[in-house]
């Protein structure tokens, strides 16, 4: 994660670092990105390539629906949804967006798909015509430290014999700091690899030229953010986000810090591997990983690759 606190957004350079390191879970980027119709295949496309293998059949289109929920009674708690969609075999499905780890998470889904399932109901109409809820969480943090996967699915099952009650209530939980790159990666891992931080836009935009979808995600973000006032309003979000784990977490440590620099090295050959293996030019290479000539080659030296 780049520190936003030491650039200045009106300096050109540090603009086009900053545009470089975009947070595309960013709220409103990210709402931009996958909440609109005109991008609506975008977002078949990403939970396509998440929700095939449990809705057993790939989506073919989607209805935007009404975010927040109009409360019946005042002491029901507020609930406003990031993006929420009705599938073309009517599930609903919720995406939601959390970045910071506030300790209440596990609680907060359970309570957002319950209110979604409930929120299908009208008195009179029979429980067999509930229709399934799926909660699809994009998560900035790791929740699940036992588990190395980065993508989790939790439903309703017997724990005895581990078979299925229903299929009406899942939770998948995508957890972004997990995420590594390989040599072969699905379309999920792709999609990951664009919703994480490991990886520069130029480096997504590579991602891009094998995914369509990506390309065109790329390119909305630099569409979204050529706007001043949208652009200063995503810079000052990120230095408020920067500023909180900062006071809660010690998030810009010297320690931590090493370890950030680590993993973007890490980053940088793997993704310098990827690209040699697959033929890439050098003068591609240099835009992808944002090395210099000498780095590419001492890494490929080391690596045991040769360069074209």
């Amino acid at each position: 994660m780049l520190n936003l606190t030491k650039l200045n957004p009106h300096r050109p350079e540090d603009r086009t670092r900053i545009l470089e390191n975009v947070n595309v879970t960013d709220d409103k980027v990210f709402k931009f990105l996958f909440g609109s119709e005109k991008n609506k295949d975008l977002t078949i496309d990403l939970l396509n390539s998440y929700l095939k293998d449990e809705l057993k059949r790939e989506i073919s289109t989607l209805e935007f629906k009404n975010t927040e929920i109009a409360e019946e009674r005042y002491e029901y708690k507020q609930i406003r949804y990031d993006i929420c969609c009705i599938l073309d075999d009517n599930e609903t499905v919720d995406i939601e967006v959390q970045l910071v780890d506030r300790k209440d998470f596990t609680q907060r889904s359970l309570y957002y798909l319950a209110r979604l399932y409930a929120g299908q109901y009208a008195r009179g109409l029979p429980y067999k015509r509930l229709k399934p809820c799926i909660t699809f969480n994009i998560l900035g943090f790791t929740l699940f430290p036992g588990n190395s996967d980065p993508l989790s699915m939790s439903a309703m099952m017997n724990v005895r014999t581990h078979e299925r009650i229903n299929r009406d209530l899942t939770i998948f939980y995508l957890e972004l700091p997990k995420f590594r790159l390989t040599d072969n990666m699905s379309k999920a891992d792709m999609w990951t690899a664009f919703l994480s931080d490991k990886l520069t836009l130029s480096q997504k935009e590579m991602l891009g030229m094998a995914q369509p979808h990506i390309k065109k995600a790329c390119d909305g973000v630099k569409r979204y953010l050529s706007d001043d006032a949208q652009f200063m309003r995503y810079f000052n979000e990120e230095i408020n986000r920067m500023d909180w784990l900062s006071e809660t977490e010690g998030y810009f440590e010297d320690g931590k810090q090493e370890g950030i620099q680590q993993g973007i090295e890490d980053t940088q050959r793997q993704t310098l591997q990827n690209l040699l293996k697959n033929g890439y030019d050098l003068k591609t290479v240099k835009i992808a990983t944002g090395l210099s000539e000498e780095q590419i080659k001492k890494m490929a030296s080391e690596l045991g690759l040769s360069l074209n």
